[in-house]
């Protein structure tokens, strides 16, 4: 079984570093330093097996506007559970490290760009596992936040109405002359 620390240790850095800014459209200039960075700390790091084992999954995904281009999807399936998709990107990296990659995707795309997308992913929140565990103790608390009630949520209706009547304003301003 090949784990996602497995791909990350058979990727070359400059491929890596070429897929992300081509599938991602990023050409920072502090991203070579980011990313060979991230892959040195990763391929350091010891994958944690004690976690449900978990199958990773990459596939196009659907644009946010229509004239957008696709983006991806990146998500994993634990095992017994076919039907439910999991996101990881808030997941501590040896978890992500241990991941099973299936041979179907290593069939589809070669492990530099899985690396790329599966990097991508994981510093979504974050360039540091300090960063990211921020802000999934934030999310956290809001969670429980919500479970005691101590928010007020505003229904999806409601919401959706405001958003209109929002779209609606800016439209006749860009509209003017």
């Amino acid at each position: 079984m090949t784990t996602l620390r497995d791909i990350f240790v058979q990727a070359d850095e400059a491929e890596v570093l070429a897929a992300v800014a081509r599938l991602y459209d990023c050409k920072k200039e502090w991203l070579p330093e980011a990313i060979a960075n991230m892959l040195a700390e990763l391929r350091q790091l010891v994958p944690d097996t004690g976690a449900v084992a978990s199958e990773l999954h990459i596939e196009p995904g659907e644009p946010l506007l229509p004239d957008d281009p696709p983006g991806w999807d990146v998500w994993i399936r634990s095992a017994g559970e076919p039907d439910e998709r999991y996101s990881f990107s808030l997941s501590r990296w040896e978890e992500w490290l241990a991941l099973a990659v299936p041979e179907s995707l290593r069939a589809q795309m070669p492990a530099a760009e899985i690396a790329a997308h599966c990097l991508w992913d994981m510093t979504f929140h974050g360039w540091t596992q300090e960063k990211i565990a921020e802000q999934r103790a934030e999310l956290d608390r809001r969670r429980r936040e919500i479970d005691e009630g101590k928010v007020e949520l505003i229904p999806w209706e409601e919401v959706k109405t405001r958003l209109d009547a929002t779209i609606e304003e800016a439209r006749k301003k860009c509209a003017q002359p």
